[in-house]
């Protein structure tokens, strides 16, 4: 599990990633803390991965943004992990989405079904750039295609 390593006067001390992201522009650094490292623990195999986005303009912050791992056991998906940003006040997974893709063979199928459970599991905003229902179909979108660029590498 990646860790965000934060350092004080009073010493250091190590924050969960899931723990570290609270909200926009939100973290759980103290005032008095910096942010020195990161640990991210090396993936065990091959790992695929795929990333998509889509903004409004290059460089812009993301609408939506999909990151895609898994790794093929057998012909079947393993230890899948779907990340997202543009859905939420900070980045998450879908625990959902990444469920529905475990044991299933990394097929255009899959991906699409794995798409509309993503979609189902998100709850986007919506401002002024987009609507959640406009996110949602990114979401689909987005997840379907990350996937199958993880399944090329």
């Amino acid at each position: 599990m990646p860790k965000m390593v934060l350092v004080s006067r009073n010493g250091e001390r190590q924050v969960p990633a899931e723990r570290f992201f609270l909200g926009t522009f939100a973290t759980a650094t103290r005032a008095d803390e910096l942010l020195t490292a990161i640990h991210i623990p090396l993936a065990a195999g091959a790992r695929r991965w795929g990333f998509e986005e889509t903004s409004q303009r290059q460089g812009d912050f993301a609408l939506v943004a999909v990151a895609a791992t898994f790794t093929v056991d057998g012909g079947r998906c393993a230890n899948a992990r779907l990340g997202y940003a543009g859905v939420a006040d900070h980045a998450l997974r879908l625990a959902a989405a990444e469920a529905s893709l475990e044991g299933q063979s990394p097929d255009e199928t899959v991906f699409e079904r794995v798409g509309t459970k993503a979609a189902e599991a998100a709850d986007p905003p919506e401002d002024v750039h987009a609507d959640a229902a406009y996110r949602r179909d990114l979401v689909r979108a987005l997840t379907r295609r990350a996937l199958s660029a993880a399944a090329r590498r």
